[in-house]
């Protein structure tokens, strides 16, 4: 019988070593699974760890995982104020040193978290040996899709008007259509979204739109064909990444969108592994 969404979260919670490392005036909460050479993954903005639970399992059996909520989301504290991103990388990444002082890890970043997992690539190139990045938009300047129109749910207490806001959003979003948008992702993100604190907004308007050119740390780009946040679209940004970086590895997954790591869970697990050994 299969483990209901409560069920399934509570299980891979039982399993992870849980850690702690020092973040703004409180901590850095972290998760970790499996042996062999360390892998941190980094989740999307407004999001935690929970982004990465079709994945953590296929991941540990051939890597030590390593999941941290990213500052001011999920159960870590928020970070000083204003942030940028070069700090926000300084504190994971003083953290991953923490828990697995001196040795070199790759990293998989999803949205958000692929920006920050430039920064430390950038940041530090001795300690980072590969990155994979799974988000449409990589290069130039940031700007709201005229068609990606989010729904306001701070203000609801309603549970099913809850529940149906937060599966339009995810359907806007995150995920190509609505037969992929299960209880485990309406539950998951919901979870995500009352937890955060941070506004992603202002960090990405202050992010360097021209990254990926300055890394000397290898990387893979992974982005699912429907990703709404690809501009102008995803094969475009494809282009640029390779214009900027032709050595670069590109993977565009066909009929998946933003979140493709829940969407085309096997196909990014294989990539992953493939791709970060």
């Amino acid at each position: 019988m299969p483990l209901s969404p409560e069920d399934f979260l509570q299980d891979l919670e039982r399993r992870a070593a849980h850690f702690t490392t020092p973040c703004g005036a409180g901590h850095l909460a972290w998760r970790r699974w499996g042996r062999g050479e360390p892998l941190l993954l980094l989740h999307g903005g407004s999001g935690s760890w929970k982004h990465w639970v079709r994945n953590i399992d296929a991941l540990a059996a051939k890597r030590e995982v390593f999941a941290c909520d990213l500052p001011g989301m999920g159960e870590s504290a928020m970070p000083p104020m204003p942030a940028s991103f070069p700090d926000y990388a300084g504190i994971v990444a003083r953290g991953m040193e923490q828990l697995a002082p001196g040795r070199q890890y790759d990293i998989a970043g999803f949205s958000f978290g692929s920006i920050t997992a430039q920064h430390i690539a950038h940041a530090f190139p001795a300690r980072v040996r590969k990155i994979a990045l799974i988000n449409g938009h990589m290069i130039g300047h940031f700007t709201a899709q005229p068609g990606l129109i989010l729904t306001r749910w701070r203000d609801i207490t309603d549970p099913a008007e809850f529940e149906a806001v937060i599966r339009g959003n995810l359907r806007a979003l995150m995920l190509s259509s609505d037969a992929v948008i299960d209880d485990l992702a309406v539950l998951l993100y919901g979870m995500d979204l009352r937890a955060s604190r941070l506004r992603p907004g202002s960090m990405l308007e202050g992010r360097d739109p021209g990254m990926i050119a300055k890394l000397a740390t290898p990387f893979v780009f992974i982005a699912g064909g429907l990703d709404p946040v690809g501009q102008p679209s995803v094969a475009a940004q494809a282009a640029a990444v390779k214009a900027a970086r032709p050595e670069a590895r590109v993977h565009i997954l066909e009929n998946t969108g933003h979140w493709a790591m829940y969407e085309a869970p096997a196909r990014v697990n294989e990539l992953l592994l493939a791709e970060l050994r």
